[in-house]
């Protein structure tokens, strides 16, 4: 199947950090603002990923790309109302595509490794405390819920609806056995 994705957006994102002074987990906010989130060079890396079921444990290298290999993003990226890059995804596996078109999973997530700025600052009236540039996709996650929230997601609506690559011809009995046959004489 082939449909159109939202894969991340600008915007402040919670992440979770080890605080040693508390011993537990804090919420920090890093702001994906547009300046790094659209830069060509980040863009770019979206193309023709590695699309995964969900995020695998580690970044996807050539060790893991095999076991992990649902799909790929096509290289059609674009920006989409100066707040999210989409791009097409074509996704191979019978089980992730069944969770798709059944609804389970319409949430995306991209794994990506960024370079993390101690900057604080306020983006679209939320604060944040730090900044991440230098963003390189590493791979698109199919997902239950994503960091990103329900705006980042596969795009099924009448403009973008899931294309099926591939319809097998059905043909009845009859005809496979004459074609058949008109093969074996042609053989003789």
């Amino acid at each position: 199947i082939t449909f159109k994705a939202r894969i991340a957006k600008s915007g402040v994102l919670d992440y979770y950090e080890y605080d040693f002074d508390s011993g537990d987990f804090i919420t920090v906010k890093e702001a994906n603002l547009p300046e790094d989130i659209f830069d060509i060079a980040t863009l770019e890396t979206a193309k023709s990923i590695i699309v995964t079921n969900e995020h695998p444990y580690n970044l996807i290298n050539s060790n893991t790309a095999r076991d992990e290999f649902r799909g790929f993003s096509l290289s059609d990226v674009e920006v989409e109302d100066d707040k999210f890059i989409s791009v097409s995804i074509k996704v191979f596996d019978k089980d992730l595509q069944s969770d798709i078109l059944a609804g389970r999973k319409n949430q995306v997530s991209v794994g990506k490794i960024v370079k993390v700025l101690d900057e604080q600052g306020e983006f679209e009236g939320e604060a944040y405390d730090k900044k991440q540039t230098q963003i390189r996709f590493n791979h698109i996650a199919i997902v239950n819920q994503g960091r990103a929230g329900d705006e980042v997601k596969v795009l099924t609506d009448s403009k973008n609806e899931i294309r099926f690559d591939y319809k097998p011809e059905i043909k009845n009995k009859e005809e496979e056995t004459n074609k058949m046959g008109a093969n074996n004489n042609q053989n003789e």
